[in-house]
């Protein structure tokens, strides 16, 4: 079949200017190196007032780096408890963020090669994983190799009201659930001798997700798991205990008060006074300047862990050999040991090192007591389970079913345990059944 030389000129046109990086080519190929290289960033599911410093930092990457030029997309949003990864319509090309709270990111979409080891990288005298925390880098093992690198890192913190432990000869925080209670009996009082308790030991506020996040934390201080092999499977003898601790904590508080505000709304508007508080480090920049108040970490019942609630990466997607090296610049220089200071206080850069800088030192010594916890105790966090597909819709079903247990005037119940079981297995799919909606991105 005879083919017209028009023809074929608008199907070379048509591969030089749609195919993934012919741009670039084009321009490279025609004498033109004198363009910078397009570097596609995104899809970080960045927590909201962190976005500030990813634009300021994307910025002074662009002016370091006059060969490259970034353009970012999708920084704050889609969020995966809205939109799994495996259902966004279009990924970044050449950097993408991974959320290790959904447990599956990192190890699937290295399975679907669309990922670059970050072995391939090294060794780089400019960087090394030892730098971060351990729990972040193994979060994102998968097959002997590492696919991502730490940028933000999350979890439960306790907040002291340390006037009043000074006040009640306190002198630290509690270090065990056994002694929160016993702290919480002793901070709880009637100040002004009316007959009414104006004080009390503690306050457990916010929503749903808070109280699933402590009754997963105490699952694991216990050396119990909430899934294996891929299904959920919740220790029961660890579960009941952080059900009857949680049942102390919100609906029979003895020494304490439960309600569903926030806990920055909370400590504005109470009209009672608190000792102790359960806070999502995230929150930590809306009382960063009170020196009145000190983080902890989460009382235990035998190890200090506490699950992660929140984990960003950056990842290289596999491209080209310009295209991968202008990636692995940009991933190190958001990771940097310089990096620039956060806009506020929320767990970010997830360095093991960023307590050492002197402007991290100035700003602890002048706020919140502990600031340093948001960055020390990411390296002790550890996920909630294994990896599996719609894991945000399955922890959904089980903690509903865990609460109404907890509401429950019988407390456990094993057919009520049976239910939440199988209605968050029903939920979720493993990744081994072979689900391959990243086809299209290779």
């Amino acid at each position: 079949m005879k083919i017209a030389g028009n023809t074929i000129a608008s199907i070379l046109v048509y591969v030089i200017l749609f195919l993934p990086g012919s741009g670039i080519a084009w321009a490279q190929d025609n004498g033109e190196t004198d363009k910078p290289l397009i570097l596609e960033v995104g899809n970080f599911a960045a927590p909201r007032g962190s976005e500030q410093w990813i634009e300021r930092e994307i910025q002074a990457f662009d002016d370091a780096h006059p060969d490259i030029t970034v353009k970012s997309m999708a920084i704050v949003n889609p969020q995966r408890r809205r939109e799994p990864i495996e259902t966004i319509k279009r990924l970044p090309a050449h950097v993408l963020g991974i959320d290790v709270e959904a447990g599956y990111e990192a190890q699937y979409l290295a399975g679907q090669k669309v990922l670059v080891p970050i072995e391939n990288f090294l060794p780089d005298d400019s960087f090394t994983l030892e730098d971060f925390p351990p729990s972040l880098i193994e979060a994102v093992k998968f097959r002997g190799q590492h696919w991502a690198v730490p940028w933000y890192a999350s979890t439960e913190l306790l907040l002291c009201n340390w006037p009043l432990f000074e006040d009640a000869n306190l002198d630290h925080p509690p270090s065990t659930w056994e002694e929160f209670f016993e702290f919480a009996e002793t901070l709880t009082k009637d100040t002004d001798d009316d007959g009414t308790i104006d004080q009390f030991g503690f306050k457990t506020t916010g929503y749903d997700d808070t109280s699933a996040f402590l009754v997963f934390t105490m699952i694991l201080q216990q050396d119990g798991a909430i899934m294996k092999e891929g299904r959920y499977a919740p220790s029961i003898e660890a579960t009941q205990r952080a059900i009857d601790t949680m049942r102390r904590l919100i609906v029979q508080p003895e020494f304490g008060q439960y309600d569903r505000a926030s806990v920055i709304a909370s400590l504005q508007n109470e009209r009672y006074t608190s000792a102790m508080y359960f806070v999502h480090s995230k929150d930590v920049r809306f009382f960063s300047d009170n020196h009145n108040l000190r983080l902890a970490p989460l009382p235990t019942f035998s190890k200090r862990t506490a699950a992660l609630f929140g984990g960003r990466f950056f990842a290289v997607r596999k491209s080209d050999a310009a295209h991968e090296a202008a990636a692995w610049k940009f991933v190190k220089w958001m990771t940097r040991k310089d990096v620039g200071t956060p806009a506020e206080w929320m767990g970010y850069p997830a360095r093991s090192d960023f307590i050492l800088r002197e402007d991290f030192k100035e700003a602890a010594s002048k706020g919140v007591q502990g600031l340093e916890l948001l960055f020390t105790e990411p390296m002790n966090t550890v996920e909630i389970g294994d990896p599996a597909f719609h894991r945000f819709l399955g922890t959904y079903y089980l903690w509903q079913g865990i609460l109404g247990i907890i509401r429950s005037p019988n407390g456990m119940a094993s057919d009520s345990m049976s239910d939440a079981i199988a209605k968050a297995n029903g939920a979720i799919s493993p990744i081994s059944t072979g689900a391959n909606p990243f086809q299209r991105f290779r």
